[in-house]
């Protein structure tokens, strides 16, 4: 039987060499980092002085045997001979005679002892042949097989079922086994029915795909539905295998003529009469935010057949193993140059990508297709693109909400989408009503949690107590794209700002344009904040400064929270008539911090300075920003500070301008100065290692103290306590690279520095 081995990456074929080589030599070998062209792929070691044996694999079908002998005598000879391995052996899918052996023998003696330890095609296929359980282990391989797929893409069925096969045939080149896929498995296998549901991006198409090729790899007809469920009713076959792919079944939005077609009713129908046929499975996709939508219209897409063979795709299927795994495939089956693929494999260029909080198969895919048709357009490499993509993902949920989804559950996400945080669900419902609501039957609570349950999945998550709820963004790429779309929107902005009963919602609304890193130097930007959007946000913090927040846990306005209000009240001042306003605000907080109750206290410390940074601002405010720096200083002078109240205030007061402001910084520095001579102190007479505990706050006094030209002559027992710390230093980073040679989550046997280099 004939095997496509060209199918695999370079790491499928590795992991494919340990399959094999596990079995046949009757050893364990590992997946092994040696270091940049170490000249190991795979090894083996012997217990006490016996050696080790070192694999080196050469995933090269087509290459010719003077090519093999020139890369084996050139490149990897001089690496073997520095390793010095009692045994080596050469594992390449490239075809080998006898002879073909014989030379390979001769140009890597002694190390290569017997023709039996070189492994081309041949030896490959007669293994895989008589294992197959190896070869159903390798899924890429298994359905890539020319006697499985190539059959069907042979045959003369309907010109759709035939696309969806080619399309599946494309795809085993980037698909990766990721935990989801073992799910879905399950799902099929007890109901024959599988709704593959999640947000965009994620991969909902491709593992329908992947559970339809398995099912044609084990004799089903692949019968793709494009319309409505009626044309699988005519394709139904009593006694024949068959698998009924209908992707996107709900299409663009539920709200479309689903009862017309009585759709609502066939389809949970047809997959209740999949689930008795015993030789029929139904596998659907479908955006959660559309089925929670059509839930609420159609209640029989609620009934158990669909309930029980629902499968949710989340984030947390994308873990560092798949994530790198997926990135990898897809530049290595893309059609960029090697040169360019090769940038890939650097570890600063790879992980910002990997670690991305907005990373998504899709962006992945996109960005590399983008970058194969414009690279002449731009000076941008592949990777630049793809984090630029990753860091405006509008292109992903643009179509999804813009929309497809209904005006009243986006009205609640673009609230949810101003409050900037996770928010208790009653507390995210009571902003919506006084902002959004338009007191129509039925009662807004029933509106808000039917509008509620369409977002749910895809776009919000709900957990915490019961009695609790907090709702939470349910992909950060949605906050950024919810940011963007927001902020082209002034007047409905303005309209919520009129509204709002939360001084939290409004610095929401006021966060959007607060960082001008969020949208640049765009002049609809400036104007939208300067003419519809500043004066508004200044009436709404007025209005509210000293009301309780339904946002807050806070049941009363206490002083820090007073000053942290005012200083968000004077960061939008901008009229000669805010001025008076803020002043008059201010002066009445400021009278009354001398009385029992509202005597200022570290608590609020970061407030007050924040405050006194706003007042530094307008020499109107002179006299209060004099009082405010005596109350502050009186604060310090009278309190006991810890080492993080002190370097926290001390940052605070750094950002200060003003001349008075420097003794206020004097006075914190003495006391950190105190602070840190004691501690160090206590390190001058200790000898030999230490095996004791040391303070949580050892390290920032270190690095406190390391502004000295002579910390030890300024803080005795500075040496021995960084020369301890170095130690500490030293072993976090071998716990570090151990994450990257595989022995933490990443998986046993993985190595994401190890993968990526086959990029190379």
């Amino acid at each position: 039987m004939s095997h496509n081995l060209e199918a695999l990456t370079a790491f499928d074929f590795e992991s494919l060499a340990k399959t094999v080589l596990d079995e046949t030599l009757g050893v364990d070998l590992e997946i092994y980092k040696a270091g940049r062209d170490g000249g190991i792929d795979l090894r083996h070691a012997w217990s006490g002085d016996a050696g080790q044996l070192i694999v080196q694999c050469k995933h090269t079908p087509a290459a010719k045997i003077g090519s093999l002998r020139s890369q084996f005598k050139n490149v990897e000879l001089p690496k073997v001979r520095e390793l010095k391995p009692q045994r080596y052996v050469i594992f390449t899918s490239a075809g080998l005679t006898r002879a073909n052996k014989s030379l390979l023998k001769s140009d890597l003696a002694p190390f290569v002892t017997r023709e039996s330890d070189i492994y081309g095609r041949q030896q490959i296929e007669y293994f895989l042949d008589t294992h197959p359980d190896a070869v159903r282990a390798h899924l890429r391989l298994w359905l890539s097989n020319s006697s499985v797929l190539q059959s069907v893409l042979n045959q003369d069925v309907a010109l759709r079922s035939a696309d969806l096969m080619r399309r599946i045939k494309s795809q085993l080149s980037t698909f990766v086994d990721t935990p989801a896929l073992a799910r879905a498995q399950d799902i099929l296998r007890q109901q024959r029915v599988c709704l593959i549901t999640g947000p965009p991006g994620i991969g909902k198409t491709t593992l329908a795909h992947i559970l339809c090729a398995e099912l044609v790899a084990l004799g089903y007809e692949a019968i793709q539905v494009t319309g409505r469920i009626s044309e699988a009713l005519k394709l139904w076959q009593e006694g024949k295998k068959q698998v009924f792919v209908f992707d996107d079944f709900l299409g663009r939005s539920a709200r479309g003529d689903l009862i017309e077609r009585n759709e609502d009713e066939d389809i949970p129908g047809f997959a209740e009469r999949v689930h008795a046929a015993g030789d029929k499975c139904f596998i659907m996709t479908t955006r959660g935010y559309i089925l929670g939508q059509a839930r609420v219209i159609y209640d029989r897409l609620s009934k158990p057949a669909l309930k029980l063979a629902e499968c949710l795709l989340e984030l947390e299927d994308l873990d560092l193993r798949s994530r790198s795994l997926i990135l990898y495939n897809h530049v290595w089956a893309s059609q960029l140059e090697p040169a360019e693929k090769a940038l890939f494999s650097e570890r600063d260029v790879y992980w910002p990508i990997l670690d991305h909080k907005n990373y998504s198969p899709r962006l992945v895919s996109l960005s590399l297709e983008r970058y194969s048709r414009e690279r002449n357009e731009h000076a941008l490499t592949a990777p630049q693109i793809m984090l630029r993509n990753l860091d405006n993902p509008a292109e992903l949920w643009d179509h999804a909400i813009a929309r497809q989804l209904p005006d009243e559950p986006r009205g609640v996400l673009d609230v949810f989408a101003t409050i900037g945080a996770q928010v208790g669900l009653s507390q995210l419902r009571d902003i919506w009503t006084d902002a959004l609501d338009t007191g129509h039957e039925p009662t807004s609570e029933d509106r808000f949690e039917r509008y509620l349950a369409v977002l749910e999945g895809d776009f919000l998550t709900v957990g915490g107590p019961s009695d609790t709820p907090i709702i939470s963004s349910a992909n950060p790429s949605i906050d950024d794209y919810m940011a963007g779309r927001l902020r082209e929107r002034p007047r409905m902005l303005g309209g919520l700002l009129n509204r709002t009963p939360s001084f939290s919602h409004v610095e929401g609304i006021h966060r959007l344009f607060s960082y001008r890193a969020n949208f640049g130097a765009a002049e609809a930007a400036k104007s939208s904040w300067k003419v519809v959007l500043q004066p508004k946000v200044f009436d709404a913090y007025r209005r509210l400064i000293g009301h309780s927040d339904p946002l807050s846990e806070l049941k009363e306005i206490d002083r820090g929270e007073r000053f942290r209000r005012l200083a968000k009240l004077w960061s939008v001042v901008d009229t000669d008539a805010q001025t008076l306003i803020a002043l008059d605000l201010t002066a009445a907080l400021l009278r009354d911090s001398g009385s029992k109750v509202g005597l200022l206290t570290l608590d609020c410390f970061g407030e007050a300075v924040a405050l006194l940074g706003q007042l530094e601002q307008f020499p109107d405010a002179y006299n209060l920003h004099e009082m405010l720096v005596q109350q502050l200083i009186d604060l310090v002078t009278e309190s006991a500070f810890s080492w993080d109240e002190a370097r926290s205030a001390l940052s605070h007061v750094e950002t200060l301008s003003s001349p008075d402001s420097r003794s206020l910084e004097a006075l914190i520095i003495e006391a950190m100065d105190y602070m840190v001579r004691g501690e160090l102190e206590l390190w001058e007479g200790i000898e030999g290692p230490y095996e004791g505990n040391f303070s949580n706050d050892l390290e920032s006094m270190i690095e406190y103290a390391s502004m000295q030209s002579d910390p030890d002559d300024v803080y005795p027992g500075y040496d021995r306590a960084a020369r301890f710390l170095d130690m500490v230093s030293e072993q976090r980073e071998l716990d570090a690279e151990d994450l990257w040679r595989g022995s933490s989550e990443s998986g046993k046997g993985f190595n994401v520095d190890h993968l990526m280099r086959g990029l190379q």
